[in-house]
């Protein structure tokens, strides 16, 4: 959306000039475009992780499976 629409919409709200430049320098947009990472990004590290568990689990079940992992479902 255009400064000038967004500067209508405030108007039309009832900002005065003053004020419409005070809200348009407020909601200025500090973020660059460009550098933004390319979608879609790669996997996280911990994805390769639990899809080893994904198919361990296919093997074993999948309690069995985490349980070897996580050492909070090695209970005795």
């Amino acid at each position: 959306m255009s400064i000038e629409t967004r500067a209508n919409i405030l108007a039309s709200y009832g900002a005065n000039p003053a004020e419409i430049e005070e809200l348009l320098a407020y909601n200025e947009n500090v973020f660059q475009k460009a550098d933004r990472p390319p979608f879609p990004l790669e996997p996280e590290p911990h994805v390769a992780a639990w899809r080893e568990y994904l198919a361990q689990s296919r093997e074993l079940g999948v309690f069995a499976a985490l349980r070897e992992r996580l050492v909070q479902l090695q209970l005795n």
